[in-house]
């Protein structure tokens, strides 16, 4: 999902907009993840720690690609706008995976803060090394082909290959940002090798098929699993006759939701200063106050979580390290604690507001347009 959305970038305005991009995604995703953590920790009541919570904020931290971008285009915002928020969530994917990565060594596998700093820094710095490295291995196949079929298969291929070095091997650095830089590269350079139309429309095609059924699925995991672990009576477990999940759970979620979306505004408006003296198209020289204003409720709008948050809320659910770390620790019930499934449950549930608010929202304004 990464690497397409990366590889449909417009490369030069990407790299005009990267200082406002690592703004919003460096700091603006810390904040955010901070802010969700709060929210885990003192309001809901399931006496999850620190930890837990940032994670649980670095999950709900990572916006979708693939939603931000069909959002954008259904708004017909302007093609700067929709570069610097379509960057923004490639790289904020980057960051929130990355704070992941990190609260989960910090709940599995407890270590030093010169060991977790030191794993921070390959995660991030060490990814666009491989990047380029294996962008450059394409680059040569790529040069000495013309055929359709073979053009698409190294792109597939180098997509999968270099998330598996990165997160397979003892390379260890980020898989999403490897996958960032590859794409990106392709985007900006590797697009004069495929020198053909029909390798570009087998390339579009292909990937277009890919996305799409890579999206279907991990909704159709994430339901699958709610309804099996969530749903289903506990047995066995103290609460015989019982579910997991009960009405606090959903009222929490639709809580939540709003917060998220207080938190996204609360984080634009801190980062709107940079945006208007540096952001490009956003200075003061060629966009009006309204207009700027405006463009930042979009921004602020394109926040949207999909299916890179449910993945992530799918790892921890099948995740056994957290169940049992979390076995060991003492709570009032078991039954309040559960925190793999209400993860998947409070993910899924804030990705099915936001679509659904989202479609709600765009049904009346087409509504209202009609004569």
């Amino acid at each position: 999902l990464i690497y397409e959305c990366a590889m449909g970038t417009n490369y030069y305005v990407f790299m005009s907009h990267f200082g406002s991009s690592v703004l919003l995604a460096g700091p603006g995703v810390l904040l955010q993840t901070l802010l969700v953590a709060i929210t885990g920790r003192y309001i809901f009541p399931y006496n999850w720690a620190w930890t837990e919570s940032l994670l649980f904020g670095g999950i709900l931290s990572a916006t979708d690609p693939v939603a931000v971008i069909a959002l954008l285009k259904e708004l017909g915002v302007l093609p700067d706008l929709r570069v610097l928020i379509e960057a923004e969530s490639m790289l904020n994917d980057g960051s929130a995976i990355v704070v992941y990565q990190l609260c989960h060594m910090v709940l599995v596998e407890p270590a030093d803060v010169g060991t977790y700093t030191a794993t921070g820094f390959r995660l991030v710095l060490g990814a666009p090394a491989l990047g380029i490295a294996i962008y450059i291995l394409c680059i040569l196949w790529l040069s000495h082909t013309s055929d359709p079929i073979q053009t698409t298969m190294v792109t597939v291929a180098s997509a999968y290959l270099s998330f598996f070095i990165a997160e397979g091997t003892s390379c260890g650095v980020s898989g999403v940002l490897t996958n960032v830089t590859l794409g990106l590269l392709m985007a900006g350079f590797g697009q004069t090798v495929i020198d053909t139309e029909e390798a570009a429309h087998m390339l579009h095609a292909v990937w277009g098929m890919i996305v799409y059924c890579a999206d279907t699925l991990i909704f159709i995991l994430a339901g699958s699993i709610i309804i099996q672990r969530g749903f289903l009576k506990v047995q066995g477990q103290g609460f015989p006759g019982e579910t997991i999940f009960g009405a606090s759970d959903f009222a929490l979620t639709i809580l939540l939701y709003f917060l998220l979306n207080v938190f996204r505004g609360i984080m634009v408006i801190l980062c709107a200063p940079y945006l208007r003296a540096y952001g490009y198209g956003l200075q003061e020289r060629v966009c009006s106050w309204s207009d700027f204003v405006k463009n930042m409720l979009v921004t602020t709008w394109g926040g949207l979580r999909g299916a890179v948050g449910l993945v992530l809320a799918l790892a921890v659910s099948s995740d056994e390290q957290i169940r049992t770390t979390l076995a060991n620790r003492p709570v009032d019930s078991e039954r309040v604690y559960y925190f793999n499934e209400r993860v998947l449950l409070h993910t899924s549930g804030i990705v099915v507001l936001t679509t659904l608010v989202r479609q709600i929202i765009f049904t009346i304004g087409d509504v209202m347009s009609l004569p």
